[in-house]
């Protein structure tokens, strides 16, 4: 057995797309030389066992209950407000030019 973890591997135990391996593996410590992408099979299995199992800490547990916000979202309701509007340019690029001069 190889003490490296390929995409294809993840895919399969998972039953996800090659991309989603890749984007897991972005996500835990890899090792990569150009193109090739390759997890240790020990931080791979660690991974899997807490994706499966997930720990039971009670910090864990409240951290997830309540996510952190960012100072600006605190007491904001969204509902109250306007929507926000798409910004257009003033004019298009290329508009001081006349046509057949440059």
């Amino acid at each position: 057995m190889s003490p490296w973890v390929k995409a294809e591997q993840i895919a399969e135990d998972f039953d996800v797309s090659l991309s989603t391996a890749y984007e897991w593996m972005k996500t835990m410590p890899h090792f990569r030389e150009g193109r090739v992408v390759r997890v240790a099979r020990s931080t791979y299995e660690a991974w899997k066992r807490d994706r499966i199992h997930p720990p039971t800490d009670a910090s864990v547990a409240a951290h997830a209950a309540h996510p952190r916000q960012s100072p600006r979202a605190k007491g904001r309701v969204d509902a109250d407000r306007e929507p926000i509007h798409v910004a257009r340019p003033r004019r298009r690029i290329g508009t001081d030019v006349k046509k057949g001069e440059k």
